[in-house]
């Protein structure tokens, strides 16, 4: 579409004044800040973008270490389970340090693993009566067939 270029009869002259004394307003269109509203309609978009980009990655973030914290369990539980069923093998064949040692480490891993407290007790036990010395008898002395046997000794010194 062309713009119409005005002919002299629609161009008023602002400085005359109507027969009533009154100002002839100006009829040309208000120039509007048209630069200004697209920039800051740029700018708020942007910052928008930036806003909702910023909430989505906490977001994502939080629920990726959600996950990282899954997958850690499941490790602990698996290792834990490990770790047990290998300390019931050692007590069973009477390695009872090893045994109380895997169940220690349990311990240290998940404090909460059923049946962990009891189990440790039971190998200290099995240890405590394991490295308790037990006296071996010895034989009584028979005073009656004990004989005394005196020798003399003759030390001789040469000079």
């Amino acid at each position: 579409m062309q713009k119409q270029k005005p002919s002299e009869e629609n161009i008023i002259d602002l400085s005359k004044s109507s027969s009533a004394g009154e100002q002839v307003s100006d009829t040309r269109p208000v120039k509007t800040h048209r630069k200004r509203n697209v920039i800051l309609l740029i700018l708020g978009g942007f910052f928008f973008v930036l806003i909702v980009s910023l909430v989505a990655g906490y977001f994502g973030y939080q629920a990726a270490l959600e996950v990282r914290k899954a997958q850690q369990a499941s490790q602990i539980a698996q290792e834990t389970y490990k770790q047990f069923q290998l300390g019931l093998e050692d007590e069973a064949n009477g390695r009872y340090e090893t045994a109380q040692r895997r169940y220690e480490s349990i311990l240290e891993m998940d404090p909460g693993f059923p049946g962990i407290q009891e189990k440790l007790a039971e190998v200290g036990v099995k240890i405590a009566q394991a490295k308790t010395p037990t006296v071996a008898p010895s034989p009584t002395p028979n005073p009656l067939r004990t004989r005394v046997v005196k020798k003399s000794c003759t030390i001789k010194f040469s000079n």
